[in-house]
């Protein structure tokens, strides 16, 4: 253990005599960090408040540097630039920065025996906007650097805080190792290659492994206190995590086969038609389709029937990546003010003048695109500037015969690849990973043809979900893996965990796409924000401010919705806003994935693993999951994913339930639905109502197990949550609902009219009202399981609360949350009809298709904005 503390000491003290210049733009990772008072990213820049403070994670005590600081003091044109003060360590320096910007500049030496954090104090004056943006708002900050003087190497002193904390991560893993049944040979390799990489990331990426290394710290030491106090539970997950390292790394070996190269070569011929076959690019600057190309353009405007952007200074159009050769470029723009000639745009050396006023002129630039990683080139607005009011329109781009990058056709293969992997890592032969590469590029391509100016920026992001993809499925694989060899029941067939990977990443692709308009995305994202800011009690109690308090489609009646969902997504908010909307659709992604994986074990333990593959394509297809992202029901999303985790256990284990470790299991994820979502707790507590009397007469030690699982977790939610919501709930909604709130509309017949709306609420949901009623009926087939009395309760949710739906509006809800019962139904029914003969296979394929079809529109309606 001394060896490996001294080899921590050593190389983080080595990696401390290295010092590389820091740079953080305003809108980069590393802001998030490190910038304390600002507001979120806006393009490429940051506003400040009045004041705020960058910190510079322990560049070493003794550093001579200077700090820069871009700033920019962007004001109304009838106001002057504000004032603004920056202060470090005994330095200062006062200035108005220009509307257009400039480089503020500060020496500055190092301190601290322990850290060595270097703060850049901010203070500015502000202004407000407008009545509708509320902000206080300083100078625009674009981008700040620490330049260290001298040599990039020399001897230097290091702080005592980065190789204590170091060490004692390394000695902290090692001892995990240990206990986890690692030889101690093994486990010091394993350590000195830790601090190998710490030192290393001390000396290439300082500001990132300071701010982790506490964290890290942390996290080694929880993770030794779960070795020693769970070994048998930290040694499964070491095995499971070995086991998916495995999966994945046999998953990839699909790749070398012989139909994949031929695919990847299709692919690559498929990438280049499709350059060639749409030769011409429109791109509408101000209608939202180009965020991807911009570069510094300012809001979205309109004037004259056009749309269009204000060019900033630095403002251009990425065109990277869109493929070589003779370009002709055609810039529709306007000029705000009186008529001047200006350079307007330029590409690989040449330009183009024109002399604009507030008409809208078309100037043509011709340029030489050449070939490459990213085959393309950038087209730049020289003449951008915040006191320039040049408008663009319109950007119209022939690129003759081009070919295209060679980064854009190894992200398209790339992406096919990852799908391959996951599917041959799920335990799929190659020949179903090959065709499935060969899908995905197909896709690609078609994007690649239909709309190049929305999908090239968003194939990086694909290419990237995909990876993940393949990573959820070899997890999968390994966790059911280690479950079987330790004695746990089967889990679900390959082509089961293969569909959820594939679900994972359709979901996530869906909500990702550029085009999404998600519905109450931004709502509950704002939330998320807040509660990061501080303000939980907000919406933890039923505050009047509340935006979760009161609910307008019932009459502005108060109702409890809990704030779980932001509460566990608000840390993302940390991160810069455009990876904290990504971040949020992963964890909805993966929830959605749950919610196939419940509904295919479950159909497992009905019917086998060949039912479980089915009804994991169906679940996977469902439309309710993919209208849920549309419209940006995330809390929905949430409370589905915590009621199929509940239940689907409850259905699971059944039998076990009387057991201590089952039953405590039990309790848990109930009260986790049961503070997911209010409509969680009210189907939750109406299934097992429901199927307690059942249940009771063939097995009433598991009936009272379930009964008091059940009122043990409404307790603790009741604690946790709902006590705080009681008394307004009885006090002033149940009045009002009593005389009418949220009740249908008023009529002759409201209860006819509604129960004629019945079939179109449901081909609403699902796409067809086929779908469920056939769900519904297939459950007969899975009365053989233990469980059986909970999983039809569940599924009564959907005709006994559509009856209740006549009386008060329920959202649909009741569609959502039974969407698991429903694909457990329909699989049973398909692998039913599957087994009777070629023709019931033919069936089968045929009505999975059409159900296949409904979810491609579905997810298709969700990633173009098409769902209001």
């Amino acid at each position: 253990m001394g060896r490996l503390a001294l080899a921590a000491l050593g190389s983080v003290t080595l990696a401390y005599q290295v010092q590389l210049p820091v740079a953080m733009p305003a809108s980069g990772a590393l802001s998030a960090l490190s910038f304390e008072g600002f507001y979120p990213g806006e393009g490429g820049f940051r506003w400040s408040r009045g004041r705020g403070r960058i910190v510079f994670r322990d560049p070493g005590p003794g550093v001579r540097a200077r700090i820069e600081a871009d700033l920019a003091g962007w004001r109304p044109r009838s106001q002057e630039p504000p004032l603004v003060v920056l202060e470090t360590a005994g330095a200062r320096v006062e200035a108005r920065p220009s509307r257009q910007g400039q480089t503020l500049s500060l020496p500055v030496v190092s301190h601290g025996w322990w850290r060595s954090d270097v703060v850049l104090s901010m203070q500015s004056e502000t202004f407000h906007p407008g009545p509708q943006d509320p902000r206080s708002l300083g100078a625009r900050v674009q981008a700040v650097r620490f330049v260290p003087e001298g040599p990039v190497v020399r001897l230097r002193r290091p702080p005592l805080g980065a190789p204590t904390v170091s060490a004692a991560t390394v000695l902290l893993f090692f001892g995990a190792l240990v206990g986890i049944g690692s030889s101690p040979e093994r486990a010091g390799r394993w350590g000195i290659a830790l601090a190998a990489a710490l030192g290393l990331a001390f000396a290439f990426a300082r500001p990132y492994t300071a701010w982790a290394s506490v964290p890290l710290l942390c996290a080694m030491a929880l993770m030794a206190l779960l070795v020693h106090a769970a070994p048998t539970l930290a040694g499964a997950a070491t095995e499971a995590a070995a086991a998916s390292v495995r999966a994945w790394s046999q998953g990839a070996r699909v790749v070398l086969t012989r139909p994949m190269l031929g695919a990847m070569l299709a692919g690559t011929a498929a990438v280049t038609a499709a350059y060639r076959l749409h030769p011409v690019l429109d791109v509408d600057v101000g209608s939202g389709r180009e965020s991807g190309l911009a570069r510094n353009l300012g809001a979205f405007d309109a004037a004259g029937g056009a749309t269009f952007r204000q060019a900033m200074r630095g403002a251009a159009l990425d065109l990277r990546d869109f493929g070589s050769g003779d370009w002709s470029v055609a810039v529709t723009a306007a000029l705000g003010g009186e008529r001047r000639a200006l350079t307007l745009a330029r590409a690989e050396g040449t330009q183009a003048s024109a002399i604009l006023g507030e008409g809208w002129t078309t100037t043509v630039l011709r340029a030489r695109a050449p070939w490459g990683w990213r085959a393309g080139t950038q087209i730049e607005f020289p003449a951008g500037s915040d006191a320039l009011d040049l408008r663009i329109d319109r950007v119209r781009i022939d690129r003759g015969a081009p070919w295209p990058s060679v980064r854009a056709v190894a992200l398209v293969l790339g992406a096919g690849l990852f799908m391959a992997v996951a599917l041959a890592a799920a335990g799929l032969a190659p020949a179903a990973a090959w065709p499935a590469a060969l899908g995905v590029v197909a896709a690609e391509a078609l994007a690649l043809a239909l709309d190049p100016v929305v999908w090239l920026p968003f194939a990086s992001v694909f290419c990237a979900v995909a990876a993940l993809g393949s990573g959820v499925s070899a997890i999968l694989a390994g966790a059911f893996a280690v479950a079987a060899r330790r004695g746990g029941a089967a889990g679900p067939a390959p082509a089961a965990v293969g569909a959820t990977a594939a679900s994972f990443v359709a979901f996530f692709t869906a909500s990702a796409y550029p085009l999404y308009r998600g519905g109450h995305f931004d709502f509950h994202s704002q939330i998320a924000e807040e509660i990061w800011q501080g303000r939980f009690l907000l919406y933890y109690l039923p505050h009047p401010g509340s935006m979760l308090s009161r609910q307008a489609q019932w009459g502005d009646i108060v109702v409890p919705h809990p704030c779980l969902f932001h509460t566990l997504v608000a840390p993302l908010a940390a991160l810069p806003q455009p990876w904290f909307h990504l971040g949020v659709k992963l964890v909805l992604a993966t929830w959605l994935a749950g919610v196939v994986l419940v509904a295919a074990m479950l159909a497992t333990a009905a019917a086998g693993a060949s039912a479980g593959a089915w009804t994991a394509v169906l679940a996977a297809s469902l439309v309710p999951s993919y209208q849920l992202l549309g419209l940006g029901h995330l809390m929905t999303i949430l409370g589905c994913f915590a009621l199929s985790l509940a239940l689907g256990f409850l259905v699971l284990r059944l039998d076990r339930l009387p057991e201590r470790r089952t039953w405590a299991a039990a309790v848990a994820l109930l009260a986790f639905c049961f503070l997911a979502y209010t409509a969680g707790l009210l189907f939750a507590a109406f299934a097992i109502a429901a199927a307690l009397p059942f249940v009771f007469r063939s097995r009433p030690r598991a009936a009272r197990a379930l009964a008091a699982a059940g009122l043990a977790g409404a307790a603790v939610a009741f604690l946790l949550y709902y006590v705080n919501w009681t008394w307004p709930f009885l006090s002033q909604s149940v009045p009002r609902i009593l005389h009418g709130s949220g009740a249908p509309e008023a009529g002759a017949t409201p209860v006819l009219r509604r129960l004629l709306a019945l079939p179109h609420k449901l081909d609403y949901s699902y796409g067809s009202a086929l779908v469920p009623l056939l769900g519904l009926a297939g459950l007969a087939w899975a009365r053989t399981m233990r469980g059986w009395p909970l999983l039809l309760a569940w599924a009564a949710v959907l005709p006994v609360f559509s009856a209740a739906d006549l009386f008060f509006n329920l959202l649909l809800k009741h569609h959502y949350f039974t969407a698991a019962p429903v694909a457990v139904g329909g699989g049973l029914l398909l692998n039913r009809l599957a087994g009777r003969g070629p023709a019931g296979r033919v069936a089968a394929g045929v009505l999975l298709g059409l159900a296949l079809l409904l979810g491609l529109q579905a997810a298709l309606d969700t990633a173009l904005g098409r769902i209001p």
